[in-house]
């Protein structure tokens, strides 16, 4: 076939100006044993790691150390032995392991002899490492040297046969000494060795593949156990190299089990994890006789690669978890003559595909409500090759930022085509909102103002910063009245600001109209007010017997308070003076009559007090000027009205000269009546001339006798003639005038 003798030709050539470069991960490597240019035999041989991609073109070709070379040993292989020379993957990817004997080509009989054990251990950059070893007689004494493998490239175990020498052993890395740790001794004759989820597992020639103790022991005495189910003894079957994998979700950990199978019905075989137990799925044949094994589970099924002396076959199984093994052998290597294909692996800095799983990393929600600043990190494990993102839209980031709230989608699809999504929503806080409650100041002035705000939304806690003043509690009190702002922060960083105003009831305004008593102590005064501001309705309380009405009346001059009380307690308190006019004073001055019965009295009135200038007079003797003239005398009173119609009396006398009963000369006085007249006896103690006039007490002349001489004057004054009321009678003698009052009541 064309293809396979161009391969040959191509194997042929790099062997023979091998070079060393870095691996491309996700590509296969083989081990091969020989050159192709001798024929093979017993005897040591080179060997070779060739590097090729997944469908079996040849990369390059790296020569393991034939010779001593500083530190490093020979590794060479029997030409004729078909079960040595397996590679192993690291479980972090780092590294290639594989074993061989630390003599020169050929060295006749290599795998009974009596030489050291090399192992071997290749990077991503294609540097061969041969300083790990046994010492000859030590481990593996005349068995054959089959496989390692590490963890980290620190510590390995090597496998083998050899009798009480073969199974297991553990030695550090840089060791090449006879004091290796022989950790699985019961079973001596060990395939192949590998590490998988931490477990160190291995195969025998007889059946199944064991546990060597718990997890990677290095100490001796370990105990091996056949993983439940498999078979533990079957001649019809020779198990090498394997394989675990994860195919299904619903079962935890490694769930499916590839073995590959040297006979010639054998070929791989197939084995699901079920409740603890491995459950044959059965096999497809190779008979070609497959010793390595390696692969990985994508969405498209298993590939497997499988190796075996004359070259590399892949086989894709797409049944999945405990399903019977399907799929065809593709030969994608062939050996060339003269050269033997033993272990197959994955290039050192390679991750075996698993199926892609993407997840959200992270999130930030949107911080503030309305605003578009949320973010989406992911992370993609498994998978082959690049990856690339699709969210919708076009967008093809890893991550998004940016976002406003909703649900987002993303879909990894891996470089063989393989899909994984995740879906997340970006939320955000409700919006940020303030609701308050305002006290208001009742009265005019003081601090008992007072704002209560609660707030929603957003993320607490918040922060608060009033203004004016920098206080920063959730709520003021003691406020005077004005505008205070507050700003709320949450703890994003969002932002809600508002005003509030704290009022105060207008200022309680007074007015008042008030009505003075007309007279002096007169109670007829009166005040009405009026009460504007505040908050009515209005309580009002006087000093003045306690009224608790607005206006309050019958009031004598004085001062009166109030006390005025809002519906909100505000009080103002006001005095208010009622002034009452000055009471009347009236002084009277009287100038006496000169002589006795005289008319010339009179009398002098000043007047203060009262209303206005004018006042009205009226006197008892009926004068009604402000002062009366030519008066007898008697007693006078005048009675003084002021605008007001307020008034006032007083009286005062106005006296005579010595009347009639004071004089000597006269012994009796009589006045009676009889006969329808008025009598009048007047009798002195001499003779003289005498006679009598009789006047009313304006002075107007009622009688008038006859002169008489003698000691005594009989008058008689008809009673028809003369009216009720008060007279003068003055008597003319010789001694002088003399005047006396009468009253006559008819």
């Amino acid at each position: 076939m064309m293809r396979k003798t161009i391969l040959n030709l191509v194997l042929i050539c790099i062997s023979a100006i091998s070079f060393a470069g870095n691996f491309t991960p996700g590509n296969i490597v083989i081990l091969r044993v020989g050159s192709g240019l001798t024929t093979l035999s017993n005897a040591s041989t080179a060997v070779y790691l060739d590097e090729y991609t997944v469908t079996g073109t040849l990369v390059q070709s790296i020569a393991v150390p034939a010779a001593v070379s500083g530190s490093n040993h020979a590794l060479t292989l029997s030409g004729s032995a078909a079960t040595e020379g397996e590679l192993t993957l690291s479980p972090g990817g780092q590294y290639v392991t594989f074993t061989g004997f630390d003599t020169v080509p050929g060295y006749a009989g290599v795998s009974s002899g009596v030489t050291n054990r090399t192992i071997g251990r290749v990077d991503a950059t294609g540097i061969v490492n041969t300083a790990t070893g046994f010492l000859a007689g030590s481990a593996f004494v005349g068995g054959n040297f089959r496989s390692a493998v590490t963890n980290d490239g620190n510590e390995f175990w090597a496998a083998g046969s050899g009798g009480a020498t073969g199974g297991i052993w553990y030695a550090a890395f840089g060791s090449f000494t006879a004091s290796g740790v022989q950790t699985s001794a019961t079973i001596n004759t060990v395939r192949d060795v590998n590490i998988f989820g931490g477990q160190l597992y291995f195969t025998t020639s007889s059946a199944g593949v064991y546990t060597d103790g718990t997890g990677l022991p290095t100490a001796t005495g370990q105990t091996e156990t056949m993983l439940p189910g498999l078979p533990t003894a079957d001649s019809t079957i020779s198990p090498f190299a394997f394989l675990f994998l994860d195919e299904s979700s619903s079962v935890s950990g490694l769930d499916v089990l590839y073995v590959a199978d040297n006979t010639a019905t054998g070929g791989i075989y197939k084995y699901s994890l079920v409740s603890g137990s491995w459950v044959s799925n059965g096999n497809i044949a190779n008979a070609s006789g497959l010793t390595g094994l390696t692969g990985f589970h994508s969405c498209h099924g298993t590939t497997l690669f499988a190796s075996c002396a004359t070259g590399v076959f892949t086989l894709t199984d797409t049944a999945g978890y405990n399903r019977s093994i399907s799929g065809s052998y593709t030969q994608i290597v062939t050996a060339a003559a003269n050269t033997l294909v033993h272990g197959i692996a994955f290039t050192p800095g390679s991750q075996i595909p698993t199926p892609p799983v993407v997840s959200i990393a992270s999130k930030d929600n949107v911080t503030c409500f309305g605003q578009g600043n949320g973010s989406i990190t992911t992370s993609l494990s498994g998978g082959y090759g690049t990856a690339t993102y699709n969210w919708g839209s076009g967008i093809t980031s890893t991550g998004r930022t940016n976002l406003s709230p909703g649900s987002y989608t993303v879909t990894v699809t891996d470089g063989l085509g393989c899909t994984a999504s995740a879906t997340t929503s970006i939320s955000q806080p409700a919006v940020l909102a303030l609701t308050d409650s305002v006290t208001n100041l009742p009265c005019t002035g003081g601090n008992t103002g007072a704002i209560k705000i609660a707030v929603t939304g957003g993320t607490s806690p918040y922060h608060y910063n009033w203004t004016p003043g920098s206080i920063t509690t959730q709520n003021i009190t003691g406020l005077t009245a004005g505008q205070y702002n507050v700003r709320v922060t949450d703890s994003l960083g969002c932002i809600i600001a508002d005003s509030f105003h704290v009022s105060q009831s207008g200022s309680l305004v007074f007015s008042d109209s008030v009505i003075a008593p007309t007279c002096y102590g007169l109670a007829n005064g009166s005040i009405m007010t009026t009460l504007t501001g505040g908050t009515p309705a209005y309580h009002y309380i006087w000093s003045h017997n306690n009224d608790t009405t607005t206006s309050i009346s019958q009031l004598t001059g004085g001062s009166y308070t109030v006390t005025m009380t809002d519906q909100n307690g505000c009080t103002l308190i006001e005095n208010i003076n009622v002034t009452a006019p000055d009471s009347l004073s009236l002084a009277l001055v009287s100038v006496n009559v000169s002589s006795f019965g005289g008319t010339d009295g009179s009398i002098t009135l000043s007047v203060s007090g009262g209303t206005g200038s004018t006042y009205s007079y009226v006197w008892t003797n009926g004068a009604t000027t402000q002062n009366t003239s030519n008066l007898v005398a008697g007693s006078y009173c005048v009675t003084v009205t002021d605008q007001h119609s307020c008034a006032d009396s007083n009286c005062i006398d106005v006296t005579q000269p010595t009347g009639i009963s004071d004089v000597e000369w006269i012994s009796k006085f009589t006045t009676y009546t009889s006969g329808g007249n008025i009598n009048i006896d007047f009798i002195t103690t001499k003779e003289m001339n005498m006679a009598a006039e009789l006047y009313d007490l304006t002075g107007q002349l009622i009688y008038k006798s006859a002169a008489t001489y003698g000691v005594k004057l009989d008058l008689h004054i008809s009673d028809a003639t003369i009216s009720s009321g008060a007279y003068v009678i003055r008597m003319n003698t010789d001694e002088g005038s003399i005047c006396k009052k009468i009253i006559v009541i008819k």
